[in-house]
């Protein structure tokens, strides 16, 4: 296997080995293999990149939403005798 290796190499050759294996079957797994532009419904190469740049542009995010008037507002205290200690109009007759 490794002769003449240090024990730290002969550890990084066999988790680069695993790691690869596992790589492989993830690949077998994985439903997003490249296909041909037929099989995707398209005529042929030109049309799958602009498909492929359309649905880029889709996934883009938008930035610089959140201004001063997007702001929750935070829930204030009603204003009422009990919190400010002032009573409203009409609430006594003296």
């Amino acid at each position: 296997m490794g002769r003449g290796l240090s024990k730290g190499a002969i550890k990084r050759q066999k988790k680069k080995r695993e790691q690869s294996v596992k790589h492989e079957k993830s690949l077998a797994r994985s439903h997003s293999r490249p296909r041909e532009p037929s099989q995707m419904g398209l005529k042929d190469d030109a049309m799958a990149k602009v498909a492929r740049k359309v649905e880029k542009n889709g996934q883009r995010q938008w930035f610089g939403g959140s201004g001063e008037g997007d702001q929750r507002k935070s829930v204030h205290l009603v204003k009422c005798e009990i919190n400010t200690r002032k009573k409203r109009n009409g609430t006594h007759y003296c």
